[in-house]
C-alpha cells in the first residue's frame, strides 16, 4: 500500500509486481521486433520468437535461435572506481545487463566531473549524484530538466572525519576550520552547514580528490567523506578517527541517486528499464552478499588503489546496510518513498521550489516486472 504522499506525487505511485512480463526462453522488445520484421527470413524468425514468448509451442516444433544485437548505453558513476559501485560491477560481471540486451559502459567519475553536464550533453543516459546536486541542476536550468529514477543509498553516508588531535564531533566544531571537500560534494556540504546554523564564511573549503592525505598530513582539519569508505581506509591504516555522521545532525538524504533527462523517460524508456533492472539485480546480490561481492568485483577498482583489500570488505558491509530501509523492505531496493523528507531537508538549507515530481518510481516499477 502506498502512502498518501506517494499518491499525491503521482510519480511515486505503484510498486514492484510479483508477476513477470517474460514467458518462454526469449524476451522480445519493441527494438527487437522492428529488426526482426525486416525481410522474409527475419519475418520467419520473428514468428517463431513470438510463439516462444506466447508460450504456444507445438510438440516437436523447433524455434530458431535469435541472437539480438546489444544496445549500447553509458552510465556515469559519481566517483572514482571503488566498492561503493559494487552493484554496477556485479551487474556487469554476472551479465544482468547483457541478458536484457544492453552493452553498458561505466564512466568513472572524479572530483572534476560535472555529472549533470555529462547527461545533458548525451554522453551518458544516466548518471549518479546526490539529491541536492540534481535539484540544483534543475533550478539552474529553470526547469525540471533531470529526474531521479532510483536511490541506492537510503541513508546518507556523508560524514566529516577528523583526527583526535583536533576532533570535530558536532557541526559547531566546524567553525574556524579547514575542511577538505571534493568538487562534487561542495553543494551538499554547504547545505549541511546551513541546516546546522554554521556560517559558510566561517569554514574554509579546500578542494581535494579521493585521498585522505590532506588530513593525515595536517593540511586540513577534516574531510567530507563517505563514512563507508574513506573513514574505513583511515582506520585500516591505523589512524584513530572521529566521524561526524550527517544523518545524526538533521541531514539525511538519498545518495547514489540515478538520474536522467526528464525527456528520456519517454524517449528512451526501454533502455532505462533494462538498465535499472540490471542495477536492481546487482544491488540485491550486493546487499545480501557484501563479502562475496568484493571477491567477485575487485578487478573493477583495485587498480585505482583507493582502498585496501581489508578496507574493501569492511566498506562493502557498511554499504550493504545503508541500501536497506523500511521503504525498500516493502517495495524493493532503490525505491523512493521519502520524497517529503528529502525536499524538506533541502528547503531547510535554502534550496526551495523543488517539486516532488523530481522523483519517479515508474522506471523501477517496470524494471521489477522485467527482472
Amino acid at each position: 500500500m502506498h502512502s498518501p504522499e506517494d499518491e499525491a506525487q503521482g510519480h511515486l505511485s505503484g510498486g514492484p509486481s510479483s508477476g513477470s512480463e517474460r514467458s518462454g526462453d526469449l524476451r522480445l522488445t519493441r527494438r527487437d521486433f522492428s529488426k526482426l520484421a525486416l525481410g522474409s527470413v527475419a519475418g520467419t524468425i520473428a514468428a517463431g520468437a513470438l510463439a516462444s514468448v506466447g508460450g504456444a509451442r507445438t510438440a516437436g516444433a523447433s524455434t530458431p535461435a535469435v541472437k539480438r544485437s546489444l544496445q549500447s548505453v553509458t552510465l556515469q558513476t559519481s566517483w572514482v572506481p571503488n566498492p561503493e559501485f559494487g552493484s554496477l560491477y556485479v551487474a556487469e560481471k554476472k551479465g544482468y545487463w547483457t541478458k536484457n540486451g544492453l552493452q553498458v559502459t561505466l564512466l568513472p567519475g572524479g572530483p572534476n566531473v560535472a555529472l549533470s553536464a555529462v547527461v545533458a550533453s548525451g554522453k551518458a543516459l544516466v548518471a549518479m549524484d546526490s539529491v541536492t546536486a540534481v535539484a540544483e541542476a534543475n533550478l539552474s536550468a529553470h526547469s525540471q530538466k533531470f529526474c531521479i529514477i532510483g536511490a541506492e543509498f537510503q541513508i546518507s553516508p556523508y560524514a566529516v572525519v577528523s583526527l583526535p588531535t583536533k576532533p570535530l564531533r558536532k557541526p559547531a566544531d566546524l567553525k574556524g576550520t579547514k575542511i577538505g571537500v571534493a568538487a562534487g560534494d561542495v553543494t551538499s556540504f554547504k547545505a549541511f552547514l546551513k541546516i546546522n546554523g554554521v556560517p559558510e564564511s566561517s569554514v574554509t573549503i579546500v578542494p581535494i580528490s579521493f585521498t585522505t592525505t590532506p588530513l593525515t598530513s595536517g593540511q586540513v582539519d577534516g574531510l567530507v567523506v563517505f563514512f563507508t569508505t574513506q573513514s574505513v581506509s583511515l582506520q585500516v591504516a591505523g589512524h584513530k578517527t572521529i566521524t561526524m555522521i550527517w544523518a545524526d545532525f538533521n541531514f539525511n538524504q538519498y545518495q547514489h541517486c540515478y538520474f536522467t533527462l526528464t525527456s528520456s523517460l519517454q524517449d528512451q524508456k526501454e533502455e532505462l528499464v533494462e538498465l535499472m533492472a540490471g542495477v536492481v539485480e546487482g544491488a540485491e546480490f550486493y546487499s545480501k552478499n557484501p563479502t562475496a561481492t568484493i571477491s567477485l568485483v575487485k578487478s573493477f577498482y583495485e587498480s585505482s588503489g583507493v582502498i585496501t583489500a581489508k578496507g574493501a570488505v569492511l566498506a562493502a558491509r557498511k554499504y550493504a546496510e545503508i541500501m536497506v530501509s523500511h521503504t525498500t523492505e516493502v517495495h524493493g531496493l532503490l525505491w523512493m518513498g521519502e520524497a517529503r523528507q528529502n525536499i524538506e531537508t533541502m528547503a531547510a538549507a535554502g534550496i526551495t521550489g523543488v517539486p516532488s515530481s523530481i522523483f519517479t518510481n515508474k522506471i523501477l516499477e517496470a524494471a521489477y516486472k522485467l527482472k
